[in-house]
């Protein structure tokens, strides 16, 4: 157990031609359709946004997630966890 731990908390991105993009240090998927992903990852939240994005491999007992299709951009959130209530998003 100690080892999924372990390899769940480092964090890396590895992109191909902008058509492949392996994340490590997955810890969640908030949301995801064909232009936007939002992963939660030990680093924050992670938002990949683009054309025709599948979702290829999620794996979140070692933190790992495979995304294909056109990536357009790659944008960091706040360091950490920051996860909101369903009731404070409904009432902004």
């Amino acid at each position: 157990m100690a080892e999924t731990r372990g390899a769940a908390s480092r964090h890396a991105v590895h992109m191909e031609e902008r058509g492949a993009l392996t994340v490590t240090g997955v810890t969640d998927v908030a949301s995801f359709d064909e232009t936007e992903i939002v992963a939660e990852t030990t680093a924050g939240s992670l938002v990949i946004k683009g054309r025709n994005l599948r979702v290829g491999t999620l794996n979140l007992g070692t933190g790992d997630l495979g995304v294909e299709g056109e990536i357009t951009s790659l944008a960091y959130g706040a360091g950490g966890k920051t996860k909101t209530s369903l009731m404070s998003r409904l009432f902004k």
